[in-house]
């Protein structure tokens, strides 16, 4: 199998997804082979005893021939260069394709659905998009989540009181941090009026954990709450290694990010507000939590209701140790059914055999 992906920034859930999804087909007994540039996904794959090809996506077109010269069975595409590139291996080699859409757009589909097998989506809202948007058949579209690994639904979760038995309490931003993400800053912006109100005992820290082209922005944004709130600080850590991210999330009392973070921070137990490049989610919990996962926790737009409501949620949250466990519990609990990487892994192996064997 061939598998082509284009990622833009240093890490991120598309490097992630790549990653886990080459392992789980590996371990399906796949022989794969990624096509990405050199760094830092590359380097991840090449430590599984995953192929990989070196492209630089700037000038793809000189890279076609080394491809050509490996044969496949099925070639995987991400979204744009990436699949300009898988799909011409396809047509040259008369194989099969899938592509992968991880976001709410359409690269071009309507000219080329008649191409591929199978068109991967990775929630049920984007899945109708696609449909919709382009006229995919139903039938040709499959459902696969972006998982979290199984053994983070198993991690103590600590109660309310233990995370701000020091007086400090701390909400993580969670997140690839450009332009398209500005709906995490709203959305923060609303959980501090609502913890502060209801605990202005606690010293809140906003912890900025990414990389990307708009932190600079973010920091701003971020520095005006703190200059509107006496006892809230923040603190910018960067891009934060993957390893690192889960002790992060369970140390903090709540998190505000989007995708796989929110899925993570879900399965972890710790509450979380969804917000993406589309939209506000909200509380993660009830009919929100329902909402969230049905739009990849803010990749498709999202009702006012949603982002209205945070400020009272959060009050509640924090008010109520009894309402604040059922968060983190209920969370996990829709992980576990959901979104854990082994029903992912799963359902993209189920996909792919259905295509070759």
């Amino acid at each position: 199998m061939l598998m082509t992906a284009a990622p833009l920034s240093y890490w991120s859930g598309l490097h992630e997804n790549v990653y886990y999804s080459a392992l789980a087909l590996k371990n399906g007994g796949y022989q794969v082979t990624v096509a990405c540039p050199h760094g830092q996904l590359d380097d991840a794959l090449t430590k599984i005893s995953v192929d990989t090809i070196g492209i630089d996506w700037d000038d793809w077109k000189s890279s076609v021939g080394k491809v050509r010269d490996r044969s496949f069975d099925l070639v995987y595409t991400h979204p744009f260069r990436s699949r300009k590139l898988g799909m011409n291996i396809a047509q040259y080699q008369s194989i099969p394709m899938v592509s992968h859409f991880h976001g709410r757009y359409l690269d071009s589909i309507s000219l080329w659905k008649n191409k591929v097998s199978r068109v991967i989506c990775v929630s049920e809202g984007h899945a109708k998009y696609m449909q919709a948007g382009a006229d995919v058949a139903d039938h040709t579209v499959s459902v696969v989540r972006n998982g979290v690994l199984d053994k983070f639904a198993e991690v103590k979760m600590d109660s309310l009181d233990s995370r701000t038995s020091d007086g400090k309490s701390e909400i993580l931003v969670l997140s690839r941090v450009d332009p398209d993400k500005y709906y995490l800053l709203d959305a923060l912006t609303e959980a501090i009026s609502g913890a502060v109100a209801i605990r202005p005992d606690l010293h809140w820290v906003v912890r900025l954990a990414g990389g990307g082209t708009a932190v600079t922005g973010f920091e701003e944004r971020i520095k005006g709450l703190v200059e509107d709130n006496a006892n809230v600080t923040m603190e910018s850590l960067g891009w934060v290694p993957p390893a690192e991210v889960p002790s992060l999330i369970s140390s903090s009392s709540m998190v505000v990010a989007s995708g796989r973070g929110a899925a993570l921070s879900l399965a972890l137990g710790t509450p979380v507000i969804a917000a993406g490049s589309k939209g506000i989610a909200g509380l993660q919990y009830g009919n929100n939590l329902e909402a969230g996962a049905w739009g990849n926790f803010g990749g498709m737009p999202s009702s006012m209701d949603r982002f209205q409501s945070i400020r009272a949620d959060v009050r509640t949250l924090f008010g109520s140790p009894d309402f604040y466990k059922n968060v983190s519990v209920s969370g996990r609990e829709y992980a576990k059914k959901n979104l854990l990487q082994s029903i992912s892994d799963n359902r993209l192996r189920k996909v792919c055999d259905e295509i070759v064997r």
